[in-house]
């Protein structure tokens, strides 16, 4: 059984309307406008001291199986302390948007799939490290870098199961 997401209950990002949460998935929570995948479920196994985390991966990881972007939103977005370390965010989040009358079912259906599919082979996720990291905006004019090969791994498995000209 995958672990249940963590999300604040104080965020009003979570609720619509009456207070209550759209829908909840076990890694994931959706509400209007966007999804939002907990990092800490789907790559818990990913160092969560390297300097992009399990967040950063996690969101490289969507976009390679399924072409969707998310945006990071977890220690790479906040700013380093004045000693020059990495400040640990709260919660680990991928956000993927969903602006309205932008996307069919069939889009949201497909994206689910991918997820799915990625959730099942969480563990073909491994770590980022900055190859090039500004002093301010790291986490948009950055530069990352896949650690240990999980890529080419994580590619592989998927064109095994989809082929190679999915």
């Amino acid at each position: 059984m995958p672990p249940t997401a963590v999300v604040h209950r104080k965020s009003k990002r979570w609720r619509v309307g009456n207070d209550r949460p759209v829908r909840c998935y076990s890694s994931a929570v959706a509400y209007q406008g966007a999804v939002e995948l907990g990092a800490d479920a789907a790559a818990c196994h990913v160092d969560a001291a390297s300097p992009a985390g399990a967040t950063g991966a996690l969101a490289a990881a969507v976009y390679l199986v399924s072409g969707v972007c998310g945006m990071e939103r977890g220690s790479v977005s906040m700013d380093r302390d004045a000693q020059g370390n990495d400040v640990p965010a709260d919660m680990e989040l991928v956000r993927l948007a969903l602006p309205r009358r932008t996307f069919t079912l069939s889009h949201i259906e497909y994206t689910a799939d991918r997820l799915k599919w990625l959730f099942a082979h969480r563990d073909l996720i491994g770590g980022l490290r900055f190859s090039e990291e500004p002093p301010v905006l790291r986490f948009f004019f950055g530069r990352l870098q896949p650690v240990d090969g999980w890529v080419e791994n994580l590619a592989a498995a998927f064109r095994a199961e989809f082929g190679a000209d999915c």
